[in-house]
């Protein structure tokens, strides 16, 4: 794809600064494998910064720590090379900026990159490239990051289209990491599946925030609002108009478009063409026109991502984050969506763990098993078990132990997170809305109870098993809690609703409530949410 405007029009921007300079002429947009093939001979280009060489070191006090092993690649920022820490003695991802800082463009680049220095190492996040350091060599700055063995989005995607659930799994992933980023008030602005790495064991990490816009605090870190790739734009960025979170919902909704349809749904053959299809008022077309077997959930995430109207996208992340946990659900029925993951963090045989659990189970499943036939409740209770099984494992949790009508689900093992209540709160909301969708006796809506708690257990870990045993009295204070909530009702621990704080609002527990080990701090809430949904049923504790 080849297009000619003005160089007004991209003026300020990296792509206009970086296309301008080595055409010489005006900014002509170049297709993808044109920009990638500039990218990589930008190091060769007069002006530019010379290349490191193997067996440099630079950084670090005396300028020694890190010892440059092999160039890794170039990107729209940076040349990336693999590098070893010598203090730590890690391998480390250390990124140059293109070009040195001789004239006015130059300065601003390394502004810029300064800038994505700042923004990256404000976040912290399992499905974000991490940021350990910030240096300059020669007058040269870079970024020391984590080494990352896998490949980028965009060259698995080459190799073939991925299944309908593992594209989910990825977007998820994604929209992880920027629901962490958005709460830090960062705005990528330029996703894409370049800049989305899928590591070995399966896992999406979001890197180069190079692009990056500081909401609380644009003054010192100026970026053109057009700054961005052209097939992932939404409509604001076109505009140049301001931008928030939403944005970046739009770019995933274009990656989720593309990976279940293979194609884009507003890419023409000229950049001109592309502009004005998405600056239409037409709206973005329909999922379902090209992939008919998808369940309609994937259709209706599609087409809200894609609003062109940002007042009619997801709000926020976590909004998004929760409609495609449950496409994840739809895309798992009628098969069982129970398996783990091939590779999953190891833990030692027994070792103590800060976990939150959470305990579910079906209001009166032994009375359904009086009503129904025997294959139609063990239906049930399938559908069950792999509602709570594909909700745990989408937002890193485990289901532990499993029987009948009732799940435990543990948040904190295999992995541990900063956010594990709350992600057991998000887990129970999930839960509590699908469970709605299962077909009881007759029609009848079926519902969930559940309890959540936080604190410390001692899990045992016997390599025969795939789950571990969790000893101590929480298992039994999240069964408990589970027993005394209502239909379609979350009960949370204090420490639990503390540290879910924001999505739930609570009332203290009467004076009779079974002591535990959050005794002192105790307290028994429903979640607002779950309340408000249709057929709840409103109780109060004095």
């Amino acid at each position: 794809m080849k297009d000619t405007v003005a160089p007004s029009a991209l003026e300020g921007t990296l792509l206009g600064q970086m296309v301008t300079r080595w055409s010489g002429g005006p900014a002509e947009l170049l297709s993808d494998a044109e920009e990638t093939t500039i990218l990589h001979g930008a190091g060769e280009k007069p002006g530019f910064m010379p290349l490191a060489k193997k067996g440099d070191r630079i950084g670090g006090e005396d300028g020694q720590r890190f010892e440059l092993l092999e160039r890794l690649g170039a990107g729209g920022m940076g040349v990336v090379y693999l590098a070893r820490d010598t203090l730590l003695d890690r391998p480390v991802a250390i990124k140059f900026i293109l070009q040195a800082p001789t004239d006015d463009s130059g300065r601003e680049l390394v502004e810029r990159f300064r800038g994505e220095a700042r923004a990256s190492a404000r976040l912290s996040h399992e499905n974000i490239v991490r940021v350990f350091d910030l240096g300059s060599a020669a007058g040269v700055p870079f970024l020391v990051m984590e080494y990352l063995e896998g490949r980028p989005l965009d060259a698995v995607l080459a190799e073939g289209p991925l299944d309908a659930r593992r594209v989910v799994g990825v977007i998820i992933d994604i929209v992880r990491g920027l629901s962490h980023a958005h709460r830090a008030s960062i705005v990528h602005r330029d996703l894409k599946p370049a800049n989305v790495f899928v590591t070995r064991d399966g896992r999406a990490k979001i890197v180069d925030f190079g692009l990056a816009s500081v909401v609380a605090g644009r003054a010192d870190h100026p970026t053109s609002p057009l700054s961005g790739t052209p097939r992932y734009m939404s409509p604001e960025q076109w505009r140049g108009e301001d931008q928030d979170g939403r944005t970046d919902l739009w770019s995933v909704g274009v990656m989720l478009f593309e990976m279940l349809c293979g194609r884009s749904p507003f890419w023409r053959d000229h950049l001109s063409e592309v502009r004005q299809n998405v600056l239409s008022e037409a709206p973005a077309p329909l999922l379902r026109a090209f992939r008919p077997e998808l369940p309609e959930q994937a259709e209706a995430v599609a087409a809200r991502a894609l609003a062109k109207d940002v007042a009619r996208r997801f709000g926020t992340a976590e909004e998004l984050l929760d409609a495609l946990v449950g496409l994840e659900l739809a895309l798992a029925r009628p098969g069982r969506a129970g398996e783990e993951p091939a590779e999953r963090p190891r833990t030692r045989a027994s070792e103590r763990r800060q976990v939150t659990l959470l305990s579910c189970s079906l209001v009166e499943a032994l009375a359904l098993a009086e009503v129904l036939d025997a294959d139609a409740y063990a239906d049930v209770l399938d559908g069950f078990l792999d509602i709570c099984a594909t909700v745990a494992r989408q937002l890193d949790g485990a289901v532990v132990a499993a029987h009948g009508g009732h799940a435990l689900v543990c948040f904190g093992w295999p992995a541990a997170h900063e956010d594990d209540a709350e992600r057991a709160l998000r887990a129970g909301f999930l839960i509590v809305d699908s469970v709605r969708g299962l077909a009881g006796s007759g029609g009848a809506t079926l519902a969930a109870r559940i309890g959540i708690c936080s604190g410390s257990v001692v899990a045992d870990k016997r390599e025969h098993e795939a789950a571990p045993r969790l000893l101590g009295e929480l298992p039994h204070v999240a069964t408990w809690l589970e027993g005394q909530a209502g239909p379609h009702e979350i009960l949370l621990s204090g420490r639990a609703r503390r540290g879910s704080a924001g999505r739930s609002r609570s009332r203290p527990a009467a004076s009779g409530d079974r002591p535990g080990p959050d005794a002192r701090s105790r307290c028994c809430g429903r979640c607002g949410r779950v309340a408000r949904s249709a057929g709840s049923t409103a109780r109060r504790r004095s």
